[in-house]
């Protein structure tokens, strides 16, 4: 959370998290599979409970000059639950990807939507199509990020006239030019997507990538971000 205020506070208008659940069902926003990188712990998330998971130190390991110090050990940070994440921040936008499949949390993450009243202010993604297709069937009106099947159609598309179907919205895509080009962004738009780039930190970059046209950036930098788009 206090990573969350920060990124707030120096311009972010769209927070991105990415969905786990614990051994007793609660969804908590961490990226690995694990808790060893970031916390003062170890094991799975899926086979801790939530009191385990909110025991652990989750600024233990951050540090901004290569281990010489760690600023917020001890601290009190620990890692946040997404219901906590969405009811903290009522006029945000949140970006939210399911990063489990087995066992699946798709019927966990549409309760949890559906009881906070935030369909209108998520988007969601998945690498995993089952999950994303599960997702769009329970909750077709949330906006979804195109699957993997949906984004190598569109990456091999040669025009707009080879009918292209996809029930996401947006594309969220790395800075590839494989995928992403001058003219692929202005065919996304011509066939009504956003173009979501990750994960963009350096100037020069954003700069590019604003000047392709592209619609919005995963950045860990989003003060940089604000300041370039200032200029723009």
């Amino acid at each position: 959370m206090f990573g969350y205020e920060h990124s707030i506070s120096v311009g972010a208008n769209v927070l991105e998290c990415d969905a786990r659940a614990t051994a007793d069902g609660f969804l908590v926003c961490i990226h690995d599979d694990t808790v060893d990188r970031t916390t003062d712990g170890t094991g799975l998330v899926s086979e801790l409970t939530f009191e385990e998971i909110r025991a652990l130190d989750a600024g233990y390991n951050f540090t901004l000059d290569e281990g010489e110090t760690f600023p917020h050990r001890g601290s009190g940070v620990q890692i946040a639950t997404l219901e906590e994440l969405i009811q903290t921040y009522p006029e945000m936008y949140f970006a939210i990807e399911l990063k489990q499949r087995d066992p699946s949390i798709v019927d966990t993450m549409v309760s949890l939507i559906e009881a906070n009243n935030v369909a209108d202010r998520v988007v969601m993604a998945s690498f995993y199509d089952s999950e994303t297709t599960a997702f769009r069937c329970a909750l077709p009106n949330v906006v979804s990020a195109l699957n993997l099947a949906e984004l190598n159609a569109f990456a091999l598309l040669a025009t707009d006239d080879d009918n292209f179907e996809a029930q996401g919205q947006i594309i969220q895509a790395p800075d590839d030019p494989s995928i992403l080009t001058v003219e692929k962004v202005e065919q996304a738009h011509r066939l009504g997507l956003r173009v979501h780039v990750w994960t963009v930190n350096e100037r020069e970059d954003m700069e590019r990538l604003i000047g392709m046209g592209v619609d919005g950036f995963f950045t860990d930098n989003p003060e940089l971000l604000s300041t370039v788009l200032s200029e723009q």
